[in-house]
């Protein structure tokens, strides 16, 4: 029988061979349309990135992130002659308590906190500075009212403003609690505090006298309120005043207001290519009316008043245009990957004679392009992958400081829409492709007499899906574990030159670890939940050899397998004492390689290579039985790496790999 009539006869049954030896249940089938489903939607659902952005603009580069926002937090009267307290919220409603979140968790606390550690005023409550746990999550009206007194007491025996360098740890995320040390989740401000007697005999909080410079706040971009988005106060010592002017005092009575400035250090955003950094900022003004007879005062009114918000600073946005043509190309080469590999199956099945009419040549290709892992198409070509990751490293540290600034709001009360959560859910994942390509370069780290021997060892696609899916948990903020307890007080000269340097500049260990040093802690805590949960609990391989065909190793690149073919949840690779199944790879061998032929070449680069370099192809008789097949290896070679004797085979013509009828080729050994 010749060559010609025994390749015939093999191509009339390939496709049967392959519907018999690589089975299609409907559970694959439906996880394999999902997948195609939300890798086409990905930018739809969350864009290309950062166009323009969804913050008031301040002035070049600089953004409104949060806020801004104003509220009183409480306001209590003292009946002078029952003793009575009676308590106001924001709405002038009655309130009788207010919560510990707003004197021990909260950004706007911090001030405070820092002068009570400071002045020690007998009052202030213990659990506010994490010396002891707190009996309850709210405070009573009597016990808010004696604390806020006696901290303005203890700032108005000062003459001088006070100021004060601040760190403090911040711990509201899951992935805070695996930092220790050096590594720990810290932040930096610097607080000033200054008390104005009867400030309506002032034109102004911000009018500089010889004894006192004004607050920071005076010569700062968030002076005007307004400014920033929308916010009914205007410049904030205006606010102040008026809301003085709105005491309706007595003859023998006065009000005394303090004001307590916090703002962030300059900390720059490390883990990406674009510059971001972000200003936060708050002032607690708080209010109080006494009676005074005599040398001795009694307090009547105490109001705690607050402002907060923070100032994006960031050329993100410049770099968009670059951004979008990363992620367009490589989704577009991805489509283009896609159709490539059922035009490739469309060409398999029309060479086979039993399929004639459309509708059963359709739904053969349907069949056989989706036998290709899913994850080998998405995952395999290094140049859709590298676009991703580059994209993904550009814009990494604003996407990060979007997502932790939509848990932020005003006291704690952090909630998430259900549109943003889908927005956060698909950006976040985009750290996939970090991964992806980390494996790829640890795959070029192994030869190729290793690929050879032991196969090519791929992640399973799965594995890279979940350790992503689960890094965005590692990311979630929780109110439990919010901690930002004070590690250091430094007092310093209540200048307003040094004030504004703090702002402005920073010190080398003042950075933020953003970006891809956020991916890369919460998918090493991720993957090591993936690793005890698939490997040691259920008994999963992780990391899976794929044996591949001689051709993809002469011609083509491993690169594609590093996501490993057998990379399914379904794939029938893992026995019940979690051993690799050795007898997969030899079953039905042909017909899986035939399958891994399809899908190299059907990527568009790797096809256009061999096109370009026109490879030689031998066609081979194996003596005795007659079997022919094609190989990319010359005679001594091609058997060498069979590790048989040359003498067992017969040269029967040696041709162009692109001249083989595109069933041929996806045939070759």
């Amino acid at each position: 029988m010749s060559a010609v009539n025994t390749n015939a006869r093999r191509r009339r049954s390939a496709l049967d061979d392959i519907a018999a030896d690589v089975p299609l249940p409907w559970l694959r089938v439906v996880l394999t349309l999902s997948s195609y489903l939300l890798f086409f939607t990905d930018i739809p659902r969350s864009g290309y990135g950062f166009h323009s952005t969804p913050y008031p603009a301040v002035s070049t580069h600089k953004y409104s992130l949060l806020g801004p926002y104003n509220y009183r937090i409480a306001k209590i009267h003292r009946n002078a002659t029952t003793g009575e307290f009676a308590g106001f919220n924001g709405s002038d409603s009655a309130l009788s308590s207010v919560r510990v979140w707003a004197y021990k968790f909260d950004t706007t606390s911090l001030g405070m906190r820092t002068i009570a550690h400071q002045l020690n005023p007998p009052s202030w409550d213990p659990c506010l500075a994490y010396a002891r746990p707190c009996g309850s999550t709210t405070m009573d009206i009597p016990s808010v009212f004696v604390m806020l007194d006696s901290l303005v007491t203890a700032m108005a025996s000062h003459s001088l403003p006070l100021a004060f360098s601040v760190q403090y740890k911040i711990i509201d995320h899951v992935d805070h609690l695996f930092l220790f040390g050096m590594y720990q989740a810290k932040q930096w401000r610097v607080i000033q505090a200054h008390v104005f007697h009867n400030p309506t005999t002032l034109a102004s909080i911000c009018q500089s006298t010889p004894s006192m410079a004004p607050p920071v706040f005076c010569h700062l971009p968030w002076f005007n309120l307004q400014n920033l988005g929308v916010s009914p106060v205007q410049e904030l010592s205006d606010f102040i005043r008026t809301k003085a002017q709105a005491y309706t005092l007595g003859a023998n009575q006065t009000l005394q207001v303090a004001v307590i400035t916090s703002t962030s250090d300059f900390t720059h955003d490390a883990g990406g290519v674009t510059d971001t950094s972000n200003k936060d900022f708050d002032v607690v003004a708080l209010f109080r009316a006494q009676t005074c007879d005599n040398a001795t005062c009694t307090t009547d009114t105490v109001e705690d008043y607050r402002f907060e918000g923070s100032i994006l600073d960031t050329n993100c946005f410049t770099w968009y245009r670059t951004v979008r043509l990363l992620r367009f190309v490589g989704q577009m080469y991805n489509i283009c990957r896609v159709v490539a590999l059922f035009n490739g199956c469309y060409a398999v099945v029309r060479s086979e004679p039993q399929y004639t009419s459309v509708s059963t040549r359709v739904l053969a290709t349907f069949q056989l392009g989706l036998r290709v892992p899913v994850q080998v198409v998405i995952y395999g070509s290094w140049f859709s992958v590298s676009l991703f990751a580059m994209a993904h490293i550009i814009d990494s540290p604003l996407l990060y400081t979007d997502i932790y600034y939509r848990w932020i709001s005003v006291l704690g009360s952090a909630s998430i829409a259900p549109i943003d959560a889908v927005q956060i859910l698909s950006c976040h994942m985009r750290n996939v492709w970090l991964m992806s390509l980390a494996v790829k370069f640890t795959l070029l780290a192994t030869s190729t007499k290793s690929h050879r021997v032991r196969g090519v060892l791929g992640v399973r696609g799965y594995v890279l899906i979940f350790t992503s899916f689960l890094s965005i948990w590692m990311d979630v903020r929780i109110d439990a574990i919010r901690d930002t307890n004070l590690q250091q007080v430094t007092s310093i000269p209540p200048s307003l030159h040094l004030s504004l340097l703090r702002i402005t500049t920073s010190l080398p260990f003042q950075i933020n670890n953003n970006g891809i040093w956020l991916d890369l802690k919460t998918l090493v805590l991720s993957g090591v939940v993936v690793f005890f949960v698939l490997r040691v609990a259920l008994k999963h391989e992780l990391v899976v050899p794929t044996a591949v065909p001689h051709c993809v190793l002469v011609y083509s690149s491993p690169l594609l397998f590093s996501t490993s073919w057998f990379g399914s949840l379904l794939d029938p690779l893992v026995d019940k004492q979690g051993r690799v199944q050795s007898g997969f790879h030899n079953k039905s061998r042909q017909s899986v390689h035939s399958l891994m032929n399809l899908a190299w070449m059907t990527d568009p680069l790797l096809y256009a290579k061999v096109c370009y370099h026109s490879p030689a192809v031998y066609l081979y008789k194996r003596i005795g039985t007659f079997e022919t097949f094609y190989h990319p290896l010359p005679l001594k070679m091609m058997a060498k790496w069979k590790d048989e004797d040359e003498d067992m085979f017969a040269l029967v013509e040696k041709r162009s790999f692109v001249d083989l009828p595109w069933g041929d080729q996806i045939r070759v050994e």
